[in-house]
C-alpha cells in the first residue's frame, strides 16, 4: 500500500483511468454480448482497444500537462490550453465509443485530431531529422491510429460510395504501415515487437530477437495479404490477435514490474495498434450498405 502512495499523480491517474475504463468496457462488452449485438468477441474488442488507451492518454494530458505542453509547436498559441483540450477530447471520445453514443461522429473527429498531430508535429519532426527512424515510426504509428478511428467511424451505419472507396484506401495505407513496421522489426530485432520503437526486449524473454524477427515476418506477410481483398479480413484479424498477444505476454508484465508512464504508454500504444487491425477486420466483414447520399449519413445512436 505504501508503494501505491509513493507513485506520483502523473503516473497514478493514468493507471487509475486505465483500470476504470477497462472495467467500463468490460461491462459494455458483456451487455452487448448478452443483447446479441456483438457475438464475435475478438472483433467486438477492437473499438474497446482504441477507446481505453485514448482515455489513458487523455488522463496523461490532464495529469502531466506542464510536460506534455512542451511538444506543442511553438507557433501555436496557448499550449497549456490545447494540452488540456486534447486530454478532455480523448476522454470524451473514449466514453462515446465504449457506450456506443454517436460513435460515428466521435470516431471521425478523433481521426481528424490524430491526423492533425501527424501533420502538425510528427512529420515536421521527422523532416527535421530524416535519419532518425523513430520519428518516422511515431508518425506512422499515429497515422495508423487515425486511420483506425476513421475506419471505426465509417463502419457505423450506411456508407456512401465515396466512404466505401475511402475505406479501401485506408486499408491499403494500414497494410503499407504494417509492412514498414515489419521491415523495421527485421532490421532491429533487439527492440520490442508491435510498434517498433526504441525499448529493448527484456532479458527475461527467451530467444527475444527471434520473436521480434518472427513478428516482423508476420507483419510483412499480413500487410501484403491485406492488399488482397479476399484475404484482407483474415489477415487483419490475425495481425490484431498477434499484436494483442504481445500486449498480454510482454507489455502488461513490463508495466506491472515497472509502473511508470513509459511502460504504461507502451502497453496502450500497442493495444491501439491491435484495435486498429481488429476494427479493420470487422469493417471488411460487415455487409456493405451503400447510401446514395453524397453527404454523411445520419449517425446511429445506440
Amino acid at each position: 500500500m505504501s508503494h501505491l502512495f509513493a507513485i506520483s499523480p502523473q503516473v497514478l491517474w493514468p493507471y487509475v483511468t486505465a483500470a476504470a475504463f477497462t472495467l467500463l468496457a468490460s461491462i459494455a462488452l458483456g451487455r452487448n454480448y448478452r443483447s446479441g449485438r456483438d457475438r464475435r468477441l475478438l472483433r467486438a474488442l477492437g473499438p474497446m482497444f482504441i477507446a481505453i488507451p485514448m482515455a489513458v492518454f487523455g488522463a496523461d494530458h490532464l495529469s502531466d500537462a506542464r510536460d506534455i505542453m512542451r511538444i506543442v509547436p511553438s507557433w501555436i498559441p496557448g499550449p497549456l490550453f490545447w494540452t488540456y483540450f486534447v486530454g478532455v477530447c480523448l476522454i470524451a471520445a473514449a466514453v462515446s465509443i465504449i457506450l456506443r453514443i454517436q460513435v460515428r461522429l466521435s470516431s471521425i473527429l478523433l481521426s481528424i485530431m490524430l491526423l492533425l498531430f501527424v501533420v502538425l508535429m510528427h512529420i515536421p519532426n521527422a523532416l527535421a531529422k530524416p535519419g532518425d527512424r523513430f520519428r518516422w515510426i511515431v508518425a506512422a504509428r499515429d497515422l495508423s491510429f487515425s486511420l483506425g478511428a476513421l475506419t471505426l467511424g465509417i463502419a457505423e451505419g450506411r456508407r456512401s460510395t465515396f466512404e466505401e472507396r475511402l475505406l479501401t484506401a485506408v486499408q491499403f495505407a494500414l497494410a503499407a504501415i504494417a509492412v514498414f513496421f515489419g521491415i523495421e522489426h527485421l532490421r532491429h530485432p533487439q527492440c520490442v515487437p508491435g510498434v517498433p520503437l526504441e525499448k529493448l526486449m527484456p532479458a527475461w524473454i527467451p530467444l527475444r530477437q527471434l520473436w521480434t524477427s518472427l513478428t516482423g515476418v508476420a507483419l510483412i506477410l499480413g500487410g501484403i495479404a491485406m492488399f488482397i481483398g479476399r484475404s484482407r479480413q483474415i489477415a487483419a484479424e490475425a495481425l490484431g490477435g498477434l499484436v494483442l498477444a504481445w500486449v498480454l505476454v510482454l507489455y502488461v508484465p513490463m508495466m506491472i514490474m515497472t509502473p511508470n508512464i513509459d511502460c504504461l504508454n507502451y502497453v496502450f500504444d500497442t493495444l491501439v495498434y491491435a484495435g486498429v487491425f481488429l476494427v479493420t477486420a470487422s469493417a471488411v466483414a460487415q455487409p456493405v450498405q451503400i447510401s446514395r447520399d453524397i453527404g454523411l449519413p445520419a449517425s446511429t445512436v445506440h
